[in-house]
């Protein structure tokens, strides 16, 4: 028995793909028929429970047709039907077809029948009896029909003896773009590193085919291979903090079926958030109080992440060197005149443009002290003071 005839204006897929809507019965005509009748026949088709899918209730958000995604794949067909009236019903035969809407997108074809006789809707007002179809096959991506009918010749309300499921077969992978954007509070790419932390955001689409697209469910992404992270919907961001070269981000998209991207997208990002170190000190090498110092200058520099990239020296607040630097260290020579205060400032940066300083100041006082302490320091460890004391202990023992 064919029953597609029964679901007049039940739906058709126009000629760019678009799903024709159902006409609806009207909800409230159980409340009706209570008012007009104390005893009645009346049994329906409750609901369908299978196929289905976990992700409907996020589904039926988005579209009122069809109400069921599914991947391609065998399904069960599962219906339960009630006794609405106050007699109990026998020996009752519900059929069940699926008509497919690839073929011929207008008509739709026949590709699956099935019946089950013999239901005993035995407990009036409420009784459901659960029905377990052969399953079908859903094999193509495409719009499907799943049409149930439940007559009775003496049913006093017939219009819920029918029942129709739309199911859209979705088979298409979403997809991601490529690359994503990227963020930061300063939009600080220099030399190919980023300065601050990154905001990363994903977007997403699920592409229409064959009339179907169940839509984007989740994103997901992993950072150096470690667990993985969802963020839900079709689009969405993350924030990246911790300092790395080559930092490795692989994301996929996965739709409402379960259709996960393939092959997943990935990119390397380098992070540096945190300045070099920089040290700064001197040692006389030469000169006098009266004639001047000959002083070397040791700048000592690190960096753990992009290296050394600039160096820039002031003295007396004017520029005396910009070079570009590789580190780790500096080392350069002054004139400094008797009694002249000097001020010394050097900025260092590395590849990622983060900047640290470091300055000193040194005077003749300063200068004449150190020399004046460096010259005792070394006389105390010479072997003639050495020499000398010794003869002097020795002296005071004899007398």
């Amino acid at each position: 028995m064919l029953i597609g005839s029964f679901f007049t204006n039940t739906i058709g897929i126009s000629s760019n793909n678009e799903i024709i809507p159902s006409v609806k019965t009207h909800e409230n005509f159980l409340l009706n028929k209570f008012k007009t009748l104390e005893d009645f026949h009346d049994v329906g088709i409750k609901s369908i429970t299978s196929p289905s899918n976990p992700f409907n209730k996020f589904l039926s958000f988005l579209l009122q047709n069809p109400k069921v995604y599914i991947q391609p794949g065998t399904e069960d067909i599962d219906v339960i039907v009630v006794n609405n009236g106050t007699f109990p019903e026998y020996d009752l035969t519900c059929f069940a077809e699926v008509y497919e809407y690839i073929t011929d997108p207008e008509n739709g074809t026949l590709v699956y029948e099935d019946e089950i006789t013999g239901i005993d809707l035995d407990e009036p007002n409420g009784g459901t009896i659960l029905l377990n179809f052969k399953s079908n096959t859903f094999p193509d991506e495409g719009i499907y029909k799943l049409c149930v009918d439940l007559p009775l010749e003496i049913d006093d309300f017939p219009e819920n003896n029918q029942k129709e499921l739309i199911i859209a077969v979705d088979d298409t992978d979403p997809v991601s773009d490529y690359p994503p954007v990227f963020l930061t509070p300063e939009s600080n790419d220099c030399n190919g590193w980023y300065g601050s932390d990154v905001t990363v955001t994903f977007n997403t689409s699920d592409p229409w085919s064959h009339g179907v697209s169940s839509g984007v469910k989740e994103i997901r992404y992993t950072v150096n291979g470690g667990a993985e992270q969802v963020i839900p919907g079709m689009t969405g961001s993350f924030l990246l903090t911790e300092d790395g070269e080559d930092i490795l981000v692989e994301y996929w998209a996965v739709d409402c079926v379960g259709n996960v991207e393939s092959p997943k997208n990935s990119f390397t990002i380098d992070i540096d958030k945190t300045p070099p170190d920089v040290s700064l000190t001197y040692e006389i090498v030469g000169g006098n109080p009266w004639q001047g110092w000959d002083i070397e200058i040791c700048l000592t520099l690190t960096d753990a992440m992009s290296g050394m990239g600039l160096l820039i020296i002031f003295f007396n607040n004017e520029l005396i060197e910009k070079v570009e630097f590789s580190g780790p260290g500096y080392l350069w020579s002054l004139r400094i005149k008797p009694n002249q205060n000097i001020t010394i400032k050097v900025i260092v940066c590395d590849g990622a443009c983060n900047c640290a300083d470091e300055t000193f100041y040194l005077s003749g006082f300063d200068l004449n002290r150190h020399s004046r302490d460096n010259f005792f320091n070394r006389l105390l460890q010479s072997h003639f003071f050495k020499w000398l004391i010794d003869r002097l202990f020795l002296l005071e023992v004899f007398l």
